[in-house]
């Protein structure tokens, strides 16, 4: 009878070590789980701030073409206005 109660006993110390080491699992996986969900957040944030960043620059293309083709009809009307002036000078 002692020997089955302390084997009781015995089984008993297990099955709670075993509850414990489970509860420690359960959290470590709650807390990955959580961690996994910031980390999906903050890689969504990446991805819509590289967009915008390559929104902006594509923008900044556009005007620098833009700036590009008007030094050039500056220059030559400059050019136009240089002939102009030594034709009347």
């Amino acid at each position: 009878m002692r020997a089955c109660l302390s084997s009781t006993r015995i089984g008993a110390e297990y099955l709670n070590h075993i509850t414990v080491e489970i509860d420690k699992v359960s959290a470590f996986s709650s807390q990955i789980s959580s961690a996994t969900t910031e980390q999906q957040a903050v890689i969504e944030d990446i991805n819509k701030n590289i967009n915008i960043i390559s929104s902006i620059s594509h923008d900044n293309s556009i005007k620098v073409e833009d700036v590009n083709a008007t030094s050039k009809s500056l220059l030559n009307r400059a050019n136009q206005l240089k002939n102009l002036s030594q034709t009347f000078g």
